[in-house]
Order: structure tokens, then C-alpha cells, then sequence
């Protein structure tokens, strides 16, 4: 049988890298009993999927994880065996030809940036993405932007499932003196 999970990821849990969220859930799959399907082989490992990471630091309202099990299993006491910062969304089953990556399009976020960083969020107009050079419009696509009575600016923005860019390499924090840059990926889009 063919599980997917979605899982919210907040609190300190947000400075965990997406290797250490895979371990993170593994574990607690394990000491909620989940009776794996395992790989086969030498070093046998769980039948896992999941969805591209999230840039470190940001609030992932819907990290996606496809998990393959040997006989159905109720997961909604799951939250019991997680760390705080990390809650079960929802959970259902699927075909077993189900791809995360096949089936995941893109992603909303919001970010809220203090004055200062919206400023030279601004005047950027070319991101270095690896060994490539995008226009800004190419990688914060269909970005909308408001500001707050204690001028703190939101921005809202779609990125490519496979296009995901971290803001925070945009800004050389040890710059600033006083700074507010709070992400979030809030929403998930299906193919």
C-alpha cells in the first residue's frame, strides 16, 4: 500500500535541513509502529518519496511524503510520535503509481521583509541561480506586494516545483543591523 502524508514544519523545526526532516519522520514512523515496505538488497532502507526541499529557514505548510507500507495503517495519531513543529496535515492513500514529482507543479509563498531588505529586494534585477543568471520576474513569478501600517512589507510570489529559490541568498544579513525576513511556503499546487 502507497501512503501520501503532507506534514507542517514550524517552530525550531524550521532550522532542520531536509535531510534531518526525512530522519526526523523516519523515526517517527518507526516508533509509531509503521510496518515499511523496504527497499531490497544489502542495506535494505524504508520505501520513501518526498517532495523537493524547501529552502532552510522557511515554514512549510505542506511538505509532501509518499511512503510505502506492508498493510494499511491508521496514521491519524501520528502527531503523538513527532517533535513539536511538525504536524500531520492530512494523510491518504494512493495508486501505487503515484509520483510526487510528477504530480507536484509549484509552490505560493509569503515572505514579510522589514523595510530595509524590501529596498534592496527592489533594486535587483538579475538573480545568479548555480552557474545561470534569471531575470528577477523568472524566478519570484506573479509577485504581489503589500505593505503594512508598521511598514512591514509582504510579498507573495509562485515558484516552480522544480524552480525553488531561497530569498535569503539575496541579502548579506551580517549587513544589517535591524532586519525582519519571516518565509513561508504556504501553498502547494497539483498537476
Amino acid at each position: 500500500m502507497k501512503y501520501l502524508l503532507s506534514f507542517k514544519k514550524s517552530g525550531k523545526l524550521i532550522y532542520n535541513g531536509h535531510l534531518d526532516t526525512i530522519r526526523i519522520i523516519e523515526e517517527s514512523l518507526r516508533r509509531a509502529k509503521c510496518p515499511f515496505e523496504f527497499s531490497k538488497g544489502f542495506n535494505p532502507k524504508p520505501l520513501f518519496s518526498f517532495s523537493n526541499p524547501i529552502p532552510f529557514g522557511y515554514i512549510n505548510r505542506n511538505f509532501f511524503l509518499t511512503v510505502e507500507t506492508k498493510k494499511s495503517f491508521d496514521f491519524s495519531s501520528f502527531d503523538v510520535y513527532t517533535p513539536r513543529g511538525l504536524n500531520l496535515n492530512f494523510y491518504k492513500e494512493v495508486d501505487d503509481k503515484f509520483r510526487l514529482s510528477k504530480a507536484l507543479k509549484g509552490f505560493d509563498f509569503k515572505v514579510y521583509l522589514s523595510e530595509n531588505l524590501f529596498y534592496d529586494f527592489e533594486n535587483i534585477k538579475v538573480i545568479q541561480k548555480g552557474k545561470s543568471e534569471y531575470k528577477k520576474e523568472a524566478i519570484f513569478e506573479e509577485l504581489r506586494i503589500h505593505k503594512n501600517k508598521n511598514n512591514v512589507f509582504m510579498l507573495k510570489y509562485y515558484q516552480d516545483y522544480n524552480m525553488i529559490y531561497n530569498i535569503l541568498k539575496i541579502f548579506n544579513i551580517q549587513d544589517y543591523k535591524e532586519f525582519l525576513c519571516f518565509p513561508i511556503c504556504d501553498k502547494t499546487y497539483w498537476r
